[in-house]
């Protein structure tokens, strides 16, 4: 726990502009004591099969389908032979290759698949509390990208949509208490 505390201390020296960068800060730290601890920081791939009295997920921002990597790639299923193969082009020149922009589409379908996965893997393993914490979008945000927080948000809200609301004021979402 001290080390725990000694982190958030850091953060209070250099506060982040966004919760994912503590988060990526706490990831990053290793805790050098062996006991077990009250607070588990991980990966939701590292929590599969576990469960958690308390679960927060600090940063529901990050777009669904993740990063692309530097592929597509065009198979019946994950364990075919791949039919094609192409390096990752943007989206205009996609639209110039009929073939090219459904191996696109397809690819990014199946990331947002996983990324949904993923969502309900990290919601379920609280067994009696979940904290998810979503930066609202502002008039600026253009970006289409569906992430966890939008899909809360549209599932959930309905004082976020107020344009004079202050972007910086924390919104709670859904209670059960």
């Amino acid at each position: 726990m001290r080390q725990l505390v000694a982190l958030a201390d850091r953060l209070d020296v250099d506060p982040p502009a966004r919760i994912a960068q503590a988060a990526r800060l706490l990831s990053a730290s290793r805790l050098t004591d062996p006991r077990p601890a009250r607070v588990r920081v991980m990966t939701v791939h590292a929590s599969k099969g576990l469960q958690f009295d308390a679960v927060v997920l600090p940063d529901l921002g990050e777009t669904l389908a993740g990063r692309g990597g530097g592929m597509l790639v065009e198979q019946d299923g994950p364990m075919d032979p791949p039919r094609a193969v192409s390096c990752a082009i943007t989206e205009p020149l996609r639209k110039l290759n009929p073939r090219l922009h459904r191996i696109a589409t397809a690819n990014e379908q199946r990331r947002i698949n996983e990324g949904l996965c993923l969502l309900y893997v990290a919601m379920t393993r609280a067994v009696r509390r979940l904290d998810m914490f979503v930066m609202l979008d502002t008039p600026r945000d253009t970006t289409p990208s569906p992430t966890p927080g939008r899909l809360l948000v549209g599932a959930l809200a309905t004082q976020s949509a107020d344009p004079q609301r202050d972007p910086q004021d924390a919104v709670e979402l859904f209670s059960s208490s």
